[in-house]
């Protein structure tokens, strides 16, 4: 079955990023491929095209995000980096705060608010 998509999926998308600020966020090259597929499907219908589908439904995530998930997608990155890395290995109490949620949520805030980079210390 092909996956297509109409224009009330992608006008509802829009109405959507135009009250939550999404669309702001964008840059110009997406929202304006973002604003062309919105024109041709008013036009002429569904998109049908793999490959543009696929760069839709990219933007379209963008769209739909919101700032707890942006919180917590930036928290378990830093999470990820630090398992992964050195971190783990000098702090060993690293993998026991990073399964608890109320340590990924604060990381994910406080990276997305000051933008910081961690560095860790050991102390002798």
């Amino acid at each position: 079955m092909i996956k297509t998509i109409g224009y009330s999926d992608l006008l509802s998308l829009w109405t959507r990023g135009t009250r939550n600020g999404a669309l702001r966020r964008l840059g110009s090259l997406k929202k304006g491929l973002f604003r062309c597929a919105l024109e041709y499907c008013r036009r002429l219908g569904p998109i049908a095209n793999p490959k543009l589908i696929g760069m839709i439904e990219g933007i379209a995530d963008r769209i739909r995000d919101t700032i707890g998930q942006r919180i917590w997608r930036r928290g378990l990155d830093l999470a990820h980096q630090w398992i992964n890395g050195k971190v783990a290995a000098v702090f060993p109490n690293v993998k026991r705060w990073v399964c608890e949620d109320q340590f990924l949520f604060w990381l994910g805030t406080d990276a997305l608010v000051n933008h910081r980079f961690w560095i860790m210390v050991q102390r002798k």
